[in-house]
C-alpha cells in the first residue's frame, strides 16, 4: 500500500475523497475550502456531522477526486482515538465495496495531526487484510476482491509524519503477518513446518534463528514440553530468535510465545464447539515473531530474545496420559491432571530454559492460555498477570493508547497452593475449579524464578471467533504487537 501527501484536497487525485469532520469542525468549515459542498450536503442529506452519518458529493470540475464523501464524527468531546480507528477501518470497506483503489482521507477535528496520521496509516493496512489463500480464483475480473493500493492524506508533507507514516507501516504489515501465521491450516503449520517458517521470515528480516529439536531437548531434560508432543507425528522445537539493538552487555528483554499448533485436547479430548478453531492456540508464537520483526525493522533501541515454543497437543498410542509425572528442564516434577492443560507444560519449559540462558531483565510470555480469560473480560481485553504488581501501568497505558487493552487479575499465595502435588512438585491443572486464570499463571510462575515477569493471557483477544470489527477480519488479530512494540517504545 502506498501513502502519499497533499495538503490542497483538490489535487488529490483519487476516487473517493473522505474528509471527517466533528460537529464543532464542520461550522468552522463554513469558512474554508468546502463551504459549498457542505451547504449543498445540507440541503440534500441534511449533514450535520453527527456520528457515522455521511452525505456523498459529486464533485465539480476544479477537483481531481471524483467524488467528496464528507463523514461525522459527532461531538468533539466524545471523540476517542478508537473512534478514528473505526471510522478509518469503516471507509476501507466502504471503498473496497465500491471497488475504489486509491482513496483519499482528511479529519478535521481536536485530535492533533500527528495522531489521525498515525490512525490513517495502519488502519488501512489492517482494514484491508483478508485470509483468503484458500477461496478459488472469481472466473470474473469485476468478482475480485479490490485491495486498497493508494491512500492519500489532506495535509502537508513533513519529516516527521513521514518518520509516523513509515513506523506504523511497519507494525501494521507484521500485525498481518502473525494473522497469516494463526489464520493457516494446522496441517500447514505444525512443528516442524512453522519452524521452517520462521527461519524463512528471519533469514530475510537478518535476525538470528536457531532451532531447538526434540535430540537437544532430550538433552536439556525439557520433558514437559516433550510430553505434549509425543503423541504427534512431529516433535516439539523450541525457536530462539534474537535480536541486539543496545549493546550486547544490557541484558535483553525475552518474549515467550505458546505454540501449539493444533490442540485437540489430547486424551482429555475437547468437545464440538470448541476444538474447531483450535488451529489458533499457536497464536502466541506467532506474536513473539511479529514482535521482534517489527522491533528489528524500526531499529528499536532495545535488546529482544523471542522464545517460540512449539508442540502439536495429538491424540496417538504414544499420548501423555492423565496421571503421568514429568520433570521439567528446572528439574521441578509435574503430574499430568489434564491432558487440555497443556499450554503451561511448553511454557514452562520454555520459559525456564530463557531465564536461565539468557538471564534477561524481563520476560513477557504470550498464550491462549485458559477459556475462561474470556468470560472474565467478555472479549474485551486480555489477561495481565505478574510477579511485580508496579509493571502493570506502564502495559495498560500502551494497551490504551493502541487499544490492546488489558486487565490485571490477581496472583494469590493461595493459587500457588492450589497446584501442589502430592506425589509430585506440582500439577498441571488446579486442584480448585474457580480461578483457571490465576492458577495457569501461578504455575507458570514457578519456572521464572526472581525474574520480573508478566504473563498475557490473549486468549480473548488473538482471534475473532463471531464476527469481524471494522478493522479486523474475523479469524487471528494479530494482538499483542502493536501493544508490546508501544510498551518497549516507552
Amino acid at each position: 500500500m502506498e501513502f502519499s501527501f497533499e495538503s490542497d484536497l483538490k489535487e488529490i487525485k483519487c476516487g473517493v475523497l473522505f474528509v471527517c469532520l466533528t460537529k464543532e469542525a464542520l461550522k468552522k468549515e463554513k469558512k474554508g475550502l468546502l463551504e459549498e459542498f457542505i451547504e449543498i450536503a445540507e440541503k440534500t442529506d441534511d449533514f450535520k456531522a453527527d456520528k457515522s452519518q455521511s452525505a456523498l458529493i459529486v464533485l465539480p470540475k476544479g477537483f481531481k477526486a471524483k467524488k467528496l464523501s464528507l463523514v461525522g464524527l459527532g461531538e468533539e468531546k466524545e471523540l476517542e482515538k478508537e473512534d478514528l480507528r473505526k471510522t478509518v477501518g469503516v471507509l476501507v470497506k466502504v471503498a473496497k465495496a465500491k471497488k475504489i483503489e486509491e482513496i483519499g482521507i482528511a479529519f478535521k477535528s481536536n485530535f492533533k495531526e500527528k495522531d489521525w496520521i498515525e490512525v490513517c496509516s495502519e488502519t488501512p493496512i489492517l482494514a484491508d487484510y483478508s485470509f483468503s489463500k484458500y477461496k478459488s480464483k472469481p472466473k470474473k475480473k469485476e468478482e475480485e476482491e479490490t485491495k486498497i493500493q493508494k491512500v492519500f492524506f489532506g495535509t502537508k508533507k513533513s519529516s516527521e509524519l513521514e518518520k509516523i507514516v513509515k513506523e506504523k507501516e511497519i507494525i501494521a504489515v507484521n500485525v498481518n503477518l502473525v494473522r497469516e501465521l494463526v489464520n493457516e491450516n494446522a496441517k500447514d503449520k505444525n512443528p516442524f513446518l512453522l519452524a521452517k517458517k520462521a527461519k524463512e521470515i528471519c533469514k530475510k528480516a537478518k535476525i538470528k534463528c536457531t532451532i531447538i529439536e526434540e535430540k537437544q531437548l532430550k538433552k536439556l531434560k525439557a520433558e514437559l514440553i516433550l510430553a505434549v508432543g509425543q503423541g504427534a507425528v512431529e516433535k516439539p522445537r523450541i525457536v530462539v530468535l534474537e535480536y541486539f539493538g543496545a549493546n550486547k552487555k544490557e541484558k535483553p528483554v525475552l518474549l515467550v510465545g505458546k505454540g501449539i499448533t493444533f490442540d485437540s485436547g489430547g486424551i482429555n479430548l475437547k468437545p464440538t464447539g470448541y476444538i474447531e478453531t483450535m488451529k489458533e492456540d499457536m497464536a502466541g508464537a506467532a506474536t513473539v515473531l511479529g514482535i521482534i520483526k517489527t522491533a528489528k525493522e524500526l531499529n528499536l533501541k532495545k535488546n529482544i530474545i523471542a522464545l517460540m515454543g512449539l508442540a502439536e497437543n495429538a491424540i496417538g498410542s504414544n499420548s501423555y496420559k492423565p496421571g503421568d509425572i514429568f520433570k521439567g528442564f528446572n528439574g521441578k516434577t509435574v503430574q499430568v491432571g489434564n491432558t487440555d492443560a497443556e499450554g503451561r507444560l511448553v511454557l514452562a519449559d520454555t520459559l525456564a530454559f530463557g531465564v536461565t540462558k539468557f538471564k534477561p531483565k524481563l520476560v513477557i510470555d504470550y498464550a491462549t492460555l485458559t477459556g475462561l480469560a474470556a468470560h472474565i473480560t467478555g472479549g474485551y481485553s486480555s489477561c495481565f498477570l505478574s510477579n511485580k504488581d508496579e509493571l502493570f501501568k506502564e502495559m495498560f497505558e500502551a494497551g490504551n493508547t493502541v487499544f490492546e487493552r488489558v486487565w490485571q487479575l490477581p496472583l494469590y499465595k493461595e493459587f500457588s497452593e492450589d497446584i501442589k502435588g502430592e506425589i509430585s512438585d506440582l500439577i498441571n491443572s488446579s486442584k480448585n475449579k474457580y480461578g483457571s486464570v490465576s492458577s495457569a499463571a501461578a504455575f507458570l510462575k514457578e519456572f521464572v524464578g526472581e525474574t520480573d515477569w508478566i504473563h498475557l493471557d490473549i486468549a480473548p483477544s488473538a482471534f475473532n471467533h463471531e464476527k469481524e470489527s471494522e478493522y479486523c477480519a474475523k479469524g487471528g488479530t494479530g494482538f499483542g504487537v502493536r501493544l508490546t512494540i508501544e510498551y518497549l517504545k516507552k
